[in-house]
């Protein structure tokens, strides 16, 4: 992919651009709050951000990669004619990829990918070298208790190197789940719905997990440590195949992120240079 091989000399100027896709008038007058963006929401609407995501080099003279006020005008034009051809709002996949084909057109190489986060712990991607597959993020959470303790270790190394998380009885964490799937469109829709995604999660992995000790109550952790790399690997090799089932043999699972906390996140299977990688809904 273009957009994963390191471009020396280039910058990548990434801008959200808030806006609600509706053909409404009363949407489309002049903006009076800039941070809730433009078109404004209005009774009927989808209120979105667009994250638009470009590189080059940057001018000699003006030093940018980009003008945001160019890609704020360039990013409502195309949602607006997206939602002028739809007589309204169109799906949100249908949007983002009118977005991300326009975008193409206009900056050419410049540009890398567009991503949609249409509600909270949801993410659409669209890449510049591949318009027909969309990748989807949605977040899901669960609560489970662990002990970091190795077998490979005596109790006193495990003493040493997991310090209060080697605790006999355990803690727990809130952890949150991302799997990034890549699915094709089909008519403007992904093959893999988000009811088909949320239940292949639900089904293979928060409902096994949930308000258990790992150390105890999971199999899948009675002789491996249940360390956030471990888990994390756990949880694609359990979703993967269920994400394929789902979609009948479409959508490919290309990697979960899971969260311990706000601070400490396991990516599996690592992403080397995909750049979408780092996008968080």
């Amino acid at each position: 992919m273009a957009c994963a091989r390191r471009m020396r000399g280039m910058s990548r100027l990434v801008r959200t651009v808030r806006l609600a896709l509706s053909a409404a008038e009363e949407a489309q007058q002049a903006p009076a709050n800039t941070a809730a963006g433009h078109p404004r929401w209005v009774d009927g609407a989808s209120w979105v951000e667009i994250v638009v995501h470009v590189a080059a080099e940057p001018d000699a003279r003006t030093g940018f990669v980009a003008d945001i006020r160019e890609l704020d005008e360039l990013t409502r034009a195309l949602a607006a004619r997206a939602c002028a051809e739809a007589r309204g709002a169109p799906s949100h996949a249908a949007a983002l990829q009118a977005v991300a084909r326009g975008m193409a057109e206009a900056l050419g190489e410049r540009f890398l990918l567009a991503a949609m986060r249409p509600a909270p712990g949801l993410l659409l991607a669209l890449e510049r070298d591949d318009m027909t597959h969309a990748l989807i993020c949605q977040r899901f959470e669960f609560a489970a208790a662990h002990r970091l303790h190795s077998p490979a270790l005596s109790e006193e190394e495990n003493r040493a190197v997991f310090g209060l998380c080697n605790n006999p009885s355990g803690h727990g964490h809130n952890y949150w789940l991302e799997p990034v799937v890549r699915t094709p469109l089909r008519e403007g829709a992904p093959a893999l719905s988000l009811a088909q995604l949320e239940q292949a999660t639900l089904e293979t992995v928060v409902q096994r997990f949930d308000h258990k000790h790992l150390n105890v109550d999971c199999e899948e952790f009675r002789q491996h440590n249940p360390t956030v790399e471990r888990i994390a690997q756990v949880c694609f090799e359990l979703l993967a195949p269920a994400i394929e089932e789902a979609s009948q043999g479409q959508a490919r699972l290309e990697c979960v992120r899971l969260w311990e906390t706000e601070k400490t996140c396991c990516v599996y299977p690592a992403m080397e240079g995909a750049a979408w990688a780092a996008l968080t809904p």
